[in-house]
C-alpha cells in the first residue's frame, strides 16, 4: 500500500510517460522470446508433466509439494 501520495501521483506520471514513450513502437518488431511465457494454465501443465518426468531426479527426492 501507498503511504505517501506523492509516491502514487509520481508512479503514475512515470507510467503515462512510459505509455506515452511506447505509442509509436513498431510493434511489428517484436517476437516472443518464450513461447506462451504469460499464459499461466499452459505453464503449470508444463511444470505437472515435468514433474512427473523428474528427468533430474529431484522431483523424487522431495518429501512433499507445497502449492
Amino acid at each position: 500500500m501507498v503511504e505517501d501520495p506523492e509516491v502514487f501521483y509520481q508512479s503514475g506520471v512515470a507510467f503515462g510517460k512510459f505509455q506515452y514513450q511506447l505509442s509509436e513502437f513498431p510493434v511489428e518488431t517484436l517476437h516472443y522470446t518464450i513461447e506462451k511465457f504469460h499464459h499461466t494454465p499452459s505453464r503449470y501443465i508444463t511444470f505437472e508433466e515435468t514433474i512427473a518426468r523428474d528427468p533430474q531426479s529431484r522431483a523424487s527426492q522431495s518429501s512433499s509439494r507445497r502449492y
